[in-house]
């Protein structure tokens, strides 16, 4: 049932099937279990210790093609490629997942990413002021993934100089040139803002994340991860240029994605698109809701350290779970008319069911805050010029990402 061929082109049928039938659904062809409604996702992401990502790092490696194949954000490639934050990160459990976040968390706080806004607003409105002249185009290659990647490149600190370089290569980041490519570049840009700091001439984090992650005062203290003195222990280039990948994918992926589902889904849905024109303070609330019916990350995996009974199911302690999220998002026993797409729906006043389109607790999505951000801007920016836009569904193309839902081309007209 789960990854057939038609899955992927509209999985929401499926996880209908799965909430009302199968809710806790085994697979044994792929060797895992599906946890498809709400209460069940809210309550394995609140316990990191017993739906572990730690165990099922050991589980993916081992499975090679297995279950785990394109059900997170990195490819499995990818995570076995690079050592340090970027493996860490998505393989860790508390505490020490929580050590590490805080480690390269300081270029990704709420503060920090508001001093990003007069870029990120100044990079939304050059790419969108280039469309009317043409009297449209292709949204995802001419606005959102340029956007999505220009500011990446700005948070990270990559010099002017490289940035067009490093456009390309994150844009073909799926071939094995380009990432071999980007990962010999994190690693050199590590080291040169590294020595630039050896030699009094580094300004930290006014110079973007990667400057502030090779600061000596930067790395993990001994006792954050045992006792003894607070020593700290930089950063090897190594863990920088990890991070860099896994910030560099992610964070350029995810947004272009979940910003072509708003451009398909208001295209769709033009009084709504109008209401947002006149109000832009309901902008903010619009984007859950798109990142709540259209979620572009579909599935967490997760591996069990204790056996868990769910649904008359007994669950054995090394069984690999897949926390269907996107099904989460459309269980109508958390979201009344779930497959109605509603931009009001989070507003505070209507005390909707928490949103888990950035995940929850421990894993939540390190950049949420900057994608809010970059999809606020965006769509602000598209509102004042683009009232009564129109999208040609008959030729978007779906994203190819595995775990994903989102669009790689929406032509569209102004």
């Amino acid at each position: 049932m789960i990854f057939g061929p038609d899955f992927h082109r509209d999985p929401y049928p499926v996880y209908r099937r799965l909430r009302d039938e199968a809710p806790c659904h085994h697979e044994p062809a792929l060797g895992l279990y599906a946890l498809s409604r709400y209460e069940d996702v809210l309550a394995a992401l609140r316990q990191p210790t017993v739906f572990s990502s730690a165990a099922r790092a050991v589980a993916s490696s081992a499975a090679g093609a297995g279950p785990y194949r394109g059900a997170d954000t990195v490819s499995p490639e990818r995570e076995t490629a690079a050592e340090g934050p970027a493996r860490s990160l998505l393989f860790l459990d508390p505490p020490e997942h929580q050590v590490l976040r805080q480690a390269v968390s300081r270029g990704f706080t709420p503060q920090a990413v508001l001093r990003l806004e007069p870029a990120v607003r100044d990079i939304a409105a050059g790419l969108a002021d280039r469309i009317p002249d043409r009297g449209g185009g292709e949204f995802v290659t001419e606005f959102a993934a340029p956007l999505a990647i220009a500011v990446i490149l700005r948070l990270l600190g990559v010099p002017e100089a490289d940035r067009a370089r490093v456009s390309e290569l994150l844009s073909a980041s799926a071939l094995s040139g380009a990432e071999a490519e980007l990962r010999s570049y994190w690693l050199g840009l590590s080291a040169l803002l590294r020595d630039r700091e050896d030699a009094g001439e580094g300004d930290g984090e006014d110079r973007g994340v990667v400057a502030a992650l090779v600061r000596p005062d930067a790395g993990l203290r001994d006792a954050d991860v045992a006792a003894g003195p607070a020593v700290r222990a930089p950063l090897t280039d190594e863990q920088v240029a990890a991070f860099c990948a896994l910030v560099g994918q992610a964070g350029t992926e995810s947004v272009a994605m979940a910003l072509s589902n708003a451009l398909v889904l208001f295209g769709r849905h033009h009084d709504q698109w109008r209401t947002l024109c006149a109000r832009p303070d309901a902008i903010p609330a619009a984007f859950e809701e798109v990142l709540r019916y259209w979620a572009p990350t579909q599935h967490q995996g997760r591996t069990l350290t204790a056996a868990v009974r769910l649904h008359g199911r007994l669950l054995p302690a090394g069984a690999h779970v897949l926390l269907l999220t996107g099904s989460a998002g459309r269980d109508e026993r958390a979201y009344p008319d779930p497959d109605v797409f509603d931009i009001g729906r989070f507003h505070p006043d209507r005390r909707p069911s928490t949103a888990l389109g950035f995940g929850l607790g421990a894993h939540f999505c390190l950049g949420a805050a900057l994608a809010r951000l970059q999809a606020r801007v965006a769509l602000r920016e598209l509102t004042r010029r683009f009232p009564r836009y129109r999208t040609d569904e008959e030729r978007t193309v779906r994203s190819e990402v595995m775990n994903g839902f989102g669009h790689s081309r929406v032509p569209f007209s102004t």
